[in-house]
């Protein structure tokens, strides 16, 4: 994963859940922060922000000290359990990614189903989808990427199959605001659904845990997204994305560094032409005609990892965070200098700076 990330000059990792596989952190100083997280990702080229989600692993332990870790790690950026971002592209686009807590979505999960003994519950989740609509509503008008990442996938052929509750709650909000891809993790397999104009990427063999045989494809057949399977594999492995303001581009690495699949998405919403901005727009100190890219990659506690990179952009990684406030929306700009907003960790999405050149296999 570092060398992918020397290699596209990552920005940032996006982590899809179960952070601390497979029993969560008691506190901001539990030994595992260095165990599993520092001492796995001690690539220089990973010293970036991670924007992390929650797993169902991640309730086996204390949530609430994965937020509060934002505030003494400088990489770890979780402004609270749900939150969204936008990063800036430098010819024009904007990348806008919706953090949500699958969770508190599908609360029967059996390792998770306690959260239905808080007498709060059903307000919390209602809270929680009211908030995911209001930042898809609003972003979906300035985004020229919008993306949704969650742990648990909506459709799936892996041992954990299709969600129910979230085909029923959250795809009529993803659909309704034309969400360009659903980034998830929890099935330890890789994944690219395209199903009624959307994509779907499962990118969730890091943990080094695969199911092996028939029990990681036990939905095939099953699954409503059997049909629109355009890639699977079973074997450990990473993602990571690259995205102008014209395509964007998410490939498939196995554990053994080898490139399994790629597919390119050229389906952009609220193009602004290029000729309306200058050379360059603030950022981390990125030339304008720089490449980004983002990496999903394996690790060996996180299961679920994918790495972004800005192709022809320059990263603003913070330049506007929504963090969630009762049932509204508060808009929060935020210190780029310290990434005091956001971050990610098991699922990851790395950001970065080197346009690939490869052939797509698949195209949108």
């Amino acid at each position: 994963m570092g060398v992918y990330a020397w290699l596209i000059k990552a920005e940032f990792v996006v982590a899809l859940g179960d952070n601390f596989y497979e029993n969560g952190v008691q506190s901001t100083t539990d030994s595992v922060w260095k165990s599993i997280f520092q001492d796995i990702y001690s690539s220089r080229f990973l010293n970036i922000p991670w924007y992390p989600v929650l797993g169902n692993h991640d309730y086996h332990g204390n949530v609430d000290a994965q937020v509060a870790r934002s505030k003494v790690d400088k990489l770890w950026t979780m402004p609270d359990r749900y939150y969204a971002m936008s990063y800036n592209l430098t010819d024009g686009g904007i990348l806008s990614i919706v953090y949500i807590d699958t969770c508190i979505l599908n609360p029967e999960v059996m390792d998770t189903s306690s959260l239905l003994n808080d007498p709060g519950y059903k307000e919390k989740k209602k809270i929680h989808l009211d908030w995911i609509e209001n930042a898809l509503s609003k972003l979906s008008k300035t985004s020229t990427w919008l993306l949704v990442a969650g742990h648990y996938p909506v459709y799936s052929i892996g041992e954990h199959g299709d969600d129910s509750y979230l085909i029923q709650e959250l795809l009529p909000l993803l659909q309704k605001y034309s969400v360009h891809a659903y980034l998830a993790g929890h099935d330890h397999s890789h994944q690219h659904i395209y199903k009624d104009g959307m994509n779907y990427f499962i990118s969730g063999g890091s943990a080094g845990r695969p199911p092996l045989g028939p029990h990681g494809l036990q939905n095939f057949g099953k699954s409503e997204g059997t049909n629109y399977v355009k890639h699977y594999f079973l074997s450990s492995g990473f993602s990571f994305a690259e995205v102008d303001s014209t395509s964007l581009n998410v490939t498939f690495v196995d554990n053994f560094g080898r490139i399994r699949y790629t597919a390119s998405l050229d389906n952009p919403s609220n193009v602004v032409p290029a000729s309306l901005f200058g050379s360059s727009l603030p950022g981390l100190g990125v030339s304008s005609g720089a490449a980004g890219a983002i990496i999903l990659v394996p690790a060996i506690a996180i299961t679920a990892v994918i790495i972004f990179a800005f192709t022809r952009a320059t990263y603003n990684p913070v330049n506007m965070v929504s963090i969630r406030d009762g049932s509204r929306i508060r808009l929060d700009v935020v210190d780029s200098s310290t990434h005091s907003s956001t971050s990610l960790n098991t699922p990851s999405l790395l950001l970065g700076t080197k346009k690939s050149t490869r052939r797509p296999e698949f195209h949108v």
